[in-house]
């Protein structure tokens, strides 16, 4: 929400653009670093309807960031399952900060465990939700 309301915030049209190069210069960096938790939180944003509605405002915004903005958002498409984040998971070196929804329940782990044991929501779920985080940060190492 940060995010949307500095870019709307703004009324100059240089200070917008400026504002999305650099979000998107974050959002590249967060992949260099591995965290795809944060680079959905960027790139969800942009995407949300307040800016993507910034015509202008885009249009201002150099090429090069465009592209990388674009590439981005396919990598954090939810085409195919996440078809694109899991291979790209699947091809990074650890450590890295995945995208945590899609971590756990995307994990078909997750489902069979829950409803092996019929875990409900109480005090031992506490205990079954370490194991569970354990158990995705193995398969992805």
């Amino acid at each position: 929400i940060y995010l949307i309301y500095a870019v709307v915030n703004v009324e100059q049209l240089s200070q917008r653009t400026r504002i999305l190069t650099k979000f998107i210069r974050v959002a590249e960096e967060l992949i260099h670093l591995n965290n795809y938790n944060g680079l959905f939180e960027i790139t969800s944003a942009l995407n949300s309807a307040p800016i993507h509605r910034l015509k202008k405002t885009w249009a201002c915004v150099p090429s090069r960031f465009i592209t990388q903005f674009e590439r981005m958002t396919l990598l954090t498409s939810r085409d195919g399952n996440h078809l694109a984040l899991r291979r790209t998971l699947i091809n990074i070196a650890p450590p890295a900060i995945v995208y945590f929804l899609f971590s756990i329940f995307h994990s078909f782990n997750f489902w069979l465990f829950f409803m092996y044991f019929n875990i409900d929501f109480n005090a031992n779920f506490y205990l079954f939700f370490i194991l569970i985080i354990l158990n995705v940060f193995q398969s992805h190492t």
